[in-house]
């Protein structure tokens, strides 16, 4: 489709839906405030959250933190996405659904039930929704029906860390991305798999991994990973990712070359959502390799382009 076809109809001018950035370029990010149904009590989770499903769309945000709220029930939450001004841009509807204790946090888990945004007019929203609806393979797992694709594109408003996953032993490993993952407070870790892939079967069974923080030059190999969840563990020439000489210190597993930190993790725990395996790890041992803040990160298109408008300067990483 020509560029100017794609302006006029959608308000596209960037190319790719899912846009990378280094996280310490990101100038002005949106902030992430919850509260009740009825408005009281905003509390800012911008570092206290992370979104670790997209068919449900689910948010975990550590209880502790969220009892600053003081809110005795677990009715319908609301997450709003302000800029710096405090301006609203967006907003997601979530309602509770799991409680995990794990070892010195315990984490709740909330389902997207409806979101809006205005990032782009309702005429372009109006447009992409009937050009996703023709053009998306609702075949595949990765469709988003109904309202679900415009909350996905509101969770994917704040930059997401993506890392690379290593798992295996006795030579054959698999390494592949994942950005529904994170740190929650000092000691554990999320990583969400869908179900149906071979990198979660392998997670599954081994129990143990390592995941990196990525400098944001690798955005191309990373990307170029993410093939390899649904790829066999096998040699580690194999899996198109450079690496260092030496393995991680606890579990002996690869680490990518251009890693910032690793963090090395015993599963604790899962729960299984839509396509989702959702599991719990313990932190038993982290390694800092870099002091480079260009930490990769990536970020929805729709907000991106609401940022140009607005004369925001955002410095995004284009793959070829």
């Amino acid at each position: 489709m020509k560029k100017t076809l794609r302006k006029i109809l959608f308000g596209i001018t960037l190319p790719q839906e899912y846009l990378c950035v280094p996280q310490n370029d990101f100038a002005k990010p949106l902030k992430a405030y919850v509260s009740d149904k009825l408005g009281k009590n905003n509390l800012d989770i911008t570092s206290h959250h992370l979104f670790i499903g997209y068919r449900p769309l689910v948010i975990a945000i550590e209880k502790e933190y969220y009892n600053k709220l003081q809110i005795t029930s677990l009715d319908n939450l609301y997450l709003s996405f302000c800029s710096e001004e405090k301006n609203e841009l967006a907003w997601l509807e979530v309602k509770f659904i799991y409680e995990v204790k794990l070892s010195s946090v315990t984490c709740l888990l909330f389902e997207g039930v409806k979101g809006e945004h205005s990032f782009t007019n309702n005429f372009h929203k109006l447009f992409s929704s009937i050009y996703y609806r023709l053009t998306a393979d609702k075949k595949k797992n990765i469709f988003l029906a109904g309202n679900l694709y415009d909350q996905v594109k509101i969770a994917y408003s704040i930059p997401r860390q993506i890392y690379l996953a290593s798992v295996g032993a006795n030579s054959l490993y698999n390494i592949f991305p994942t950005d529904l993952s994170g740190q929650i407070y000092e000691d554990n870790f999320i990583i969400s798999l869908r179900t149906n892939g071979k990198a979660n079967e392998q997670v599954e069974k081994a129990g143990k991994c390592l995941v990196a923080k990525m400098e944001a030059g690798s955005f191309m190999e990373v990307y170029g990973a993410g093939r390899n969840h649904m790829r066999e563990l096998s040699d580690t020439n194999k899996l198109g990712i450079s690496l260092r000489e030496e393995s991680s210190a606890a579990l002996n597993l690869p680490v990518p070359h251009d890693a910032i930190q690793y963090f090395e993790l015993e599963k604790i725990d899962k729960f299984e959502v839509g396509i989702h395996t959702i599991h719990f790890f313990r932190i038993i041992n982290s390694v800092s390799l870099s002091n480079s803040h260009s930490v990769l990160t990536h970020i929805h298109r729709d907000y991106v382009e609401w940022r140009i408008k607005n004369g925001i300067n955002t410095n995004y990483l284009i793959r070829k």
